[in-house]
C-alpha cells in the first residue's frame, strides 16, 4: 500500500494486512538522544518537555517514520513492585525478588514516572500529528519475569503478563501506534512454552483493539525456532534481530514466504563494511518487510559524534528495497 499518512498506513497493516511499499524506519534512540543534545541524561529522562523536544528534534532531523517516547526505563518493573530510583543514571533498581508477591500489580495511574512518559506522548502526538509513529519499548514477558522475581515460571510469566497488558493499554490510549517487546531467546526445547503464548497473545490482543501494533523482538538461531514464531504470528509482528548476516540469511530463506515480519538490526552490523550485501539480502525479502529498527536501544554510551548519522545513512540505503 501506497499513500497516506504515517499512520494511516499503519493501520492499514494493523486492521487488513497491507503491507507498507516501504518498510517504516524506526531505530531505537532514547536516552542517546540526551547526549547528542547535551543534555544530563538523568534532567533528560525526568523532564518531558525536554523529553519531548529532544526526541522530536532528533527523529525529525532524520525524517524517520516514527518516533521512540518510551524504552525501557522500569515501568514494567515498577508496576510488578519494584522500587526506582531515577535521580541517577542509568536508574536503581531494588528488585521485588519475592516470586510469592508476584500476583501484586500497581495502579500505574499511581506511578509519578507513569505520568511524565503519558505526557510525553501526547505532547508528541499533538506536535506530529498523523506524519509520525509514536512507538513505546518494554522488556518482554521473559525478560521481565526473570528480572523481577529471578525466575520463570506460570505464575511469574501470569504476572509480568498483567504488568505489560496494563503498560500497553496505558500507552496505547495515551496516543501510541507500536508497543515493542524486546524478548529473550525460546528457553524451553527451541520454543516458547505454552504459558507464555497464551500471556502473549492476550496482550498483542489488547494493543490491537487500540489499532495499534505489537511487535515481538527478539532473536532466532535456528529455522526452527523461527518458523515457530511466523506459524504463532497472528495479532503481531515478528521483528528477528540481525546480528549475523550469513545465518538470518539462511534462516529467513527457510520461512514461510507469506508472511510479513519485521529487522532489528545489531548495531555492529549496522554499522559494518557489509552494507551492501546486507541490503542485498534484506531485498531478497520485498514486499514483506514491515519495519526496520536497531535490535535495542542504541547505548548511551555508544555514542560518538557521527554515530546516528551512520545509523540513518545505513537503514536509508536499507529501506529502499
Amino acid at each position: 500500500m501506497s499513500g497516506g499518512s504515517k499512520t494511516e498506513l499503519l493501520k492499514a497493516f494493523v486492521k487488513k494486512g497491507e503491507v507498507p511499499s516501504k518498510p517504516f524506519v524506526l531505530p531505537m534512540i532514547f536516552s542517546v538522544a540526551a547526549k547528542a543534545e547535551g543534555i544530563a541524561p538523568e534532567q533528560f529522562l525526568l523532564n518531558a518537555t525536554k523529553l519531548s523536544n529532544t526526541l522530536k528534534r532528533v527523529y525529525q532531523y532524520y525524517r524517520y517514520d516514527g518516533i521512540l517516547s518510551y524504552c525501557r526505563n522500569h515501568l514494567e518493573a515498577e508496576i510488578l513492585g519494584c522500587t526506582v530510583e531515577r535521580s541517577c543514571f542509568p536508574a536503581a533498581v531494588s528488585l521485588q525478588g519475592d516470586a510469592s508477591l508476584c500476583g501484586e500489580i500497581a495502579p500505574i495511574e499511581g506511578l509519578p514516572y507513569a505520568a511524565i512518559a503519558k505526557d510525553v506522548i501526547q505532547r508528541l502526538r499533538i506536535t506530529v500529528r498523523d506524519q509520525q509513529l509514536l512507538a513505546v519499548a518494554f522488556d518482554g514477558m521473559m525478560r521481565l519475569a526473570s528480572f523481577c522475581f529471578g525466575q520463570t515460571s506460570e505464575a511469574t510469566l501470569e504476572s509480568a503478563s498483567a504488568a505489560l497488558l496494563k503498560l500497553g493499554q496505558f500507552f496505547c490510549q495515551a496516543g501510541a501506534d507500536i508497543i515493542f517487546f524486546i524478548e529473550d531467546g525460546p528457553a524451553l526445547d527451541g520454543t516458547y512454552p505454552i504459558e507464555w503464548w497464551r500471556n502473549f497473545q492476550q496482550v498483542a490482543k489488547v494493543i490491537i483493539y487500540h489499532e495499534a501494533l505489537p511487535v515481538l523482538m527478539l532473536r532466532v538461531s535456528n529455522s526452527a525456532v523461527a518458523k515457530t514464531v511466523m506459524l504463532q504470528a497472528e495479532g503481531f509482528l515478528p521483528c528477528f534481530v540481525w546480528d549475523d548476516l550469513e545465518l538470518f540469511s539462511q534462516i529467513m530463506n527457510e520461512l514461510p514466504t507469506d508472511k510479513p515480519f519485521g529487522i532489528g538490526f545489531k548495531l555492529d552490523i549496522l554499522l559494518g563494511k557489509d552494507l551492501m550485501r546486507l541490503k542485498d539480502a534484506v531485498g531478497q525479502h520485498k514486499g514483506r518487510i514491515v519495519l526496520l529498527t536497531t535490535s535495542d536501544e542504541i547505548p548511551y554510551e555508544r555514542f560518538q559524534p557521527d554515530l546516528l548519522q551512520e545509523v540513518a545513512r545505513a537503514l536509508d540505503m536499507i529501506s529502499k528495497l
